[in-house]
């Protein structure tokens, strides 16, 4: 009888220290491995903006142990289409009274936050030391500029090259990587239109809440329960929910890119507020008194997203997060799909014996990764807004089944049942995620 070989630690090396980098840090770190991962930007930086966390990848965070109440979380509870111009409910969009998502039958459940809480959390659980896992070793200030799949290595802006045992591009939109991996440029294209965002403190909203006291849909409003009003008027639309323990109130605005404010692929950006609160002269006037409010102007990035790429991999090489799959924010899978990403790269890179089994773990990989945020783009394109929705819908569910019908399996190579196996509880598991995909990215990207 065979001796069983002991699982080894990989050198793997992570680019981009986002939401997407440190989830792919614990996961990595958790597989056993030792990560070392490279941002560009400081440790302290901060994108300023709200960010909803569906289920999906809820399921991911609670299997890594994170207490997301404790970090300030709300769970979503309700969700209320409204007019922007009467605030008259058009729709609940999420809930007890809703027609359009109901909450899930095994109790999962979305959660609002902002994009630096979040990182935080992520951040002080890749940072953790745990017994018999990797390490996670972060740089910060290090500008990756190219890859090199075969070595493999990465390449900084003064010329010097580290290599790795693997590398994984976490570094955005605009990545490098998609080239190298593709071989032929294929950037995100702009939708049309641009996200202002921004995150106002509970307490600079003290005189709006004075004056709308009497209005008990709009007072109600403000307790912190977990609702999320999407109100929408002439092509804009305004995303509004409490976090941090009821202490910051974020707003994602949705509108029309004609060129007024300049946005770039780049969340680092701003916009002029007089002139954003202009776009609102004609909306109900809570909203100017909620954004005057605002001590900051509004983040500011164009919305773009890409067809989705049939790999996510070469050599040496895989890339994760808007690296991989740019979305639209009207699902909220954006930062969802890169935790997936995540809990997925843990599950296939653990128990490795070899190095030479990596090639094949990353096609175990592609397999499961590339119809899952195939369909969470195509889904993703659907907004809250848009009067012909169900259609829609429809429209999207039907090429979101090639991914899974054989009409678009060019994603999928021939697997040997015998050269690896995934553990039974792990395989249905899975199978049962790929099997759900579109129900679960229509039903849980309300927010």
């Amino acid at each position: 009888m065979g001796s069983i070989s002991s699982p080894i630690s990989l050198h793997v090396i992570v680019v981009g220290g986002g939401i997407c980098g440190l989830s792919a840090a614990i996961a990595l770190r958790r597989a056993g491995h030792r990560v070392t991962v490279y941002e560009k930007y400081s440790a302290d930086a901060d994108a300023g903006a709200g960010i909803v966390i569906c289920s999906n990848a809820v399921r991911v965070l609670r299997q890594w142990g994170l207490d997301l109440e404790r970090a300030g979380m709300f769970q979503h509870k309700t969700g209320y289409i409204v007019n922007g111009a009467t605030l008259k409910v058009l729709n609940v969009a999420f809930g007890e009274d809703s027609r359009l998502h109901k909450r899930n039958d095994d109790g999962d459940a979305m959660y609002l936050t902002t994009r630096q809480d979040l990182k935080m959390l992520l951040r002080d659980e890749a940072e953790r030391a745990v017994l018999g896992e990797g390490t996670v070793d972060f740089r910060y200030g290090w500008e990756v500029v190219d890859y090199d799949p075969e070595r493999p290595a990465v390449k900084f802006g003064d010329g010097t090259w580290v290599e790795s045992d693997l590398v994984v591009a976490c570094d955005g939109i605009r990545s490098r990587a998609t080239k190298v991996i593709c071989g032929y440029e294929d950037p995100a294209q702009p939708t049309g239109r641009s996200a202002l965002r921004l995150l106002i403190r509970d307490e600079d909203l003290e005189a709006v809440k004075e004056r709308y006291k009497d209005n008990k849909f709009i007072s109600d409003r403000f307790h912190h329960d977990g609702t999320i009003w999407f109100a929408h008027e002439h092509e804009r639309l305004v995303v509004w929910w409490t976090c941090r323990f009821g202490k910051i109130h974020a707003f994602d605005v949705i509108m029309p890119d004609d060129g007024k404010y300049l946005s770039k692929e780049d969340w680092t950006a701003k916009c002029d507020k007089q002139v954003f609160l202009k776009d609102f002269e004609h909306w109900h006037p809570l909203y100017r008194d909620l954004f005057d409010a605002a001590d900051e102007a509004p983040m500011l990035w164009k919305v773009c997203a890409r067809e989705p790429l049939k790999t996510l991999r070469k050599d040496k090489l895989c890339q994760l997060g808007d690296a991989l799959h740019p979305m639209p924010p009207f699902r909220a899978q954006g930062g969802t799909q890169s935790i997936e990403d995540a809990g997925a790269l843990e599950v296939v890179l653990a128990g490795i014996t070899d190095k030479s089994e990596l090639p094949h773990r990353l096609a175990i990989l592609d397999k499961l990764r590339v119809p899952r945020y195939s369909c969470a783009q195509l889904m993703s394109t659907v907004r809250q807004d848009d009067r012909n929705m169900e259609e829609r819908f429809a429209e999207v569910l039907k090429e979101c089944r090639k991914w899974f019908d054989g009409e678009a399996q060019s994603h999928r190579e021939s697997l040997s049942d015998d050269s690896f196996e995934l553990s039974s509880d792990v395989r249905s598991g899975q199978s049962r995620e790929l099997a759900e995909v579109v129900v679960v990215v229509r039903r849980e990207g309300s927010g």
